[in-house]
């Protein structure tokens, strides 16, 4: 296994542990959490976050079909293809991050108040 293997490998397990730990996070918080929100706002922020966390898998499994790319040996423009998916699913993600954000400068909130809430971005 060469270190670009092992690499590719690695950043798969790291973003889908990422992603794990982040989903169970997200499935435990309620609407209490955040009782500056309406209950239909609350769940579209949810749903926002659950999106982005979705897309962060995807990545991991990119990065995993990288690590089995590599470690095969496969023709350069089957890697070439997944570089672009990976480019791809990076840009996939911004819009929702992007909401997510005017969400919390539409309620006077920030990242660090997310994460004493238990949500990490």
């Amino acid at each position: 296994m060469t270190p670009e293997t092992t690499i590719y490998f690695l950043t798969a397990l790291i973003i889908f542990y990422m992603y794990r730990v982040r989903k169970k996070g997200l499935d435990q918080i309620g609407p209490e959490a955040f009782p500056e929100f309406e209950k239909a706002v609350f769940f579209e922020f949810k749903r926002l976050l659950d999106t982005a966390y979705e897309r962060m898998l995807y990545l991991s499994g990119v990065f995993f079909l990288l690590g089995i790319i590599t470690l095969f040996r496969l023709p350069p423009n089957t890697k070439l293809i997944t570089y672009i998916a990976l480019v791809g699913l990076f840009i996939y993600n911004i819009p929702p991050r992007n909401r997510i954000f005017q969400f919390l400068d539409a309620f006077n909130l920030d990242a660090k108040t997310l994460k004493e809430r238990g949500i990490k971005l």
